[in-house]
C-alpha cells in the first residue's frame, strides 16, 4: 500500500503476494519439472529392482533456486518501497 499527498491510501493490484507469485513461478515449474525427470535405468531394464526416483531432487533449499529466489525477493522488495 502506497500514500498519496493527500495521506490517502492507494490499492495496488495486484497484491504484493500476487506479483511475488507469478515472479517465483518459474522456479516452481523449474522444481517440479526436474523432479518428474527420473532414473532411466528403470526404463532401460524393466526387470531391474530399483525405485522410480528423481535423476536429481531439488527443492527451494538447492543453491541456485535459494540465490535466485531471494534476488528476486530484493528487487520485488525495492519496487514496492513507497517513492521519496
Amino acid at each position: 500500500m502506497l500514500r498519496d499527498e493527500d495521506d490517502d491510501l492507494i490499492q495496488i493490484s495486484p497484491s504484493e503476494q500476487e506479483i511475488r507469485n507469478i515472479f517465483h513461478q518459474p522456479f516452481e515449474n523449474i522444481i517440479s519439472l526436474t523432479n518428474e525427470l527420473t532414473l532411466l535405468e528403470k526404463d532401460l531394464i524393466p526387470l531391474i529392482d530399483i525405485d522410480n526416483k528423481p535423476s536429481l531432487e531439488i527443492d527451494y533449499s538447492y543453491v541456485d533456486i535459494e540465490n535466485g529466489s531471494k534476488e528476486i525477493d530484493s528487487y520485488l522488495l525495492e519496487a514496492m518501497k513507497e517513492p521519496v
